[in-house]
């Protein structure tokens, strides 16, 4: 790889356009998205993470298209097909025939994102609720979430190799009977910095073991890892926390949630996945661990792209009966600047579900954050 260079930086050129630093034919490209709308379907990216391209930057060959993410319903804004729907699978489009195949395949127009999609090759249209959901598909089996794959059900061992992958937890549809007899056999790796499509090959699918587990939001992590002391990109980095936490499988932290068990939810509560609020206007995410989770503060359930309008519902009484689990923290990616009896005022970078806080405002900036479009007013830890 060049010196200077990040893959996975998304950066922007003077005329707006957004590119990711990537590989692509065994070569270090840069890679441009087409619409904002491809660029937020992979959830790991937030235009606070953007920076300028550098000189270095802008002497690296520009790739192809960056498709929106696999298993995402992608809208046509423009063009004859303005307004049709597809299923982004393994970079191509797969049109909807009808909204009732559209519904009858536990899809919903709320969770839709909207853009060009000219450049995208077509496959087969979907025309059938009965048959088996596409790969790239994010399918509730049982309890247990599995990522669709052009052989069968690949296992995902945690939530944050989902999240990893720009996954959002509002794209699980229940699996249908056709799902069900497909073969398990995989488990989901982990992304690496320099790859963009999960379904693109064998390195996204590592076919080591037939084990899976039950998926939950990425828990809060306690402790503060190391201030952000550079402007260099990797430092952050080094926020993360190792996997064996995340997936409860060891350590002694009592916020994180044991996903190993299949989630068994009162009858009549709402589905996993679903945003509920109670009576005093807290909101929680039914989660699949098997616990009600309160987002920490109005700021945080925002950041992750939700809108109280119409992605709310009213808690009920079975809803109640969940035990309540750990607090959800802002979405990664996201600058937090509590108020001054907050940890003193400073900034922090959420990474991992944890917060790394800035030795200095000038690092902000420096960073290509922008102090306009951070959470603040919340506690940060």
């Amino acid at each position: 790889m060049p010196p200077n260079i990040l893959w996975g930086a998304n950066i922007s050129t003077a005329n707006g356009t957004v590119y990711t630093i990537t590989t692509e034919n065994g070569q270090t490209v840069r890679r441009p998205y087409t619409s904002a709308g491809a660029f937020l379907s992979y959830d790991f990216n937030t235009w606070t993470g953007v920076v300028s391209a550098s000189p270095e930057d802008l002497a690296l060959p520009e790739g192809s298209f960056i498709p929106p993410r696999d298993g995402k319903v992608f809208c046509s804004d423009r063009g004859g097909d303005k307004g049709t729907c597809y299923l982004i699978t393994a970079g191509q489009k797969s049109g909807f025939t009808s909204a009732d195949v559209f519904h009858g395949l536990g899809y919903s127009f709320n969770n839709v994102q909207y853009g060009d999609v000219s450049f995208l090759n077509a496959t087969s249209t979907i025309n059938t609720s009965a048959a088996a959901h596409q790969p790239g598909t994010l399918v509730n089996k049982n309890g247990t979430v599995y990522l669709v794959g052009g052989n069968g059900l690949l296992g995902i061992p945690d939530p944050a190799t989902l999240q990893s992958w720009g996954f959002s937890f509002q794209d699980i549809v229940q699996a249908n009977d056709a799902d069900i007899l497909l073969p398990t056999g995989g488990v989901l790796s982990s992304r690496q910095p320099e790859q963009l499509e999960v379904l693109s090959g064998a390195s996204a699918n590592t076919l080591a073991s037939s084990t899976v587990s039950s998926v939950g939001i990425a828990p809060t992590v306690t402790g503060t890892p190391s201030a952000i002391s550079s402007s260099t990109p990797a430092v952050i980095g080094s926020t993360t926390p190792s996997l064996s936490l995340i997936s409860g499988s060891s350590g002694s932290n009592n916020n994180v949630a044991n996903t190993a068990a299949a989630t068994s939810l009162p009858a009549g509560s709402h589905a996993i996945g679903t945003n509920v609020v109670d009576s005093t206007g807290v909101i929680y995410m039914i989660s699949p661990d098997g616990t009600r989770r309160a987002y920490s503060s109005s700021a945080a359930f925002l950041s992750y792209g939700f809108n109280a309008n119409n992605q709310t519902v009213p808690m009920s009484a079975t809803d109640l009966t969940i035990p309540a689990g750990s607090f959800i923290p802002p979405n990664d990616g996201k600058v937090v600047c509590p108020t001054a009896a907050l940890d003193n005022g400073t900034c922090f970078l959420i990474s991992g579900g944890r917060k790394a806080s800035f030795s200095s405002p000038g690092l902000i900036s420096g960073l290509g954050f922008s102090l306009a479009n951070a959470l603040s007013r919340i506690p940060a830890g």
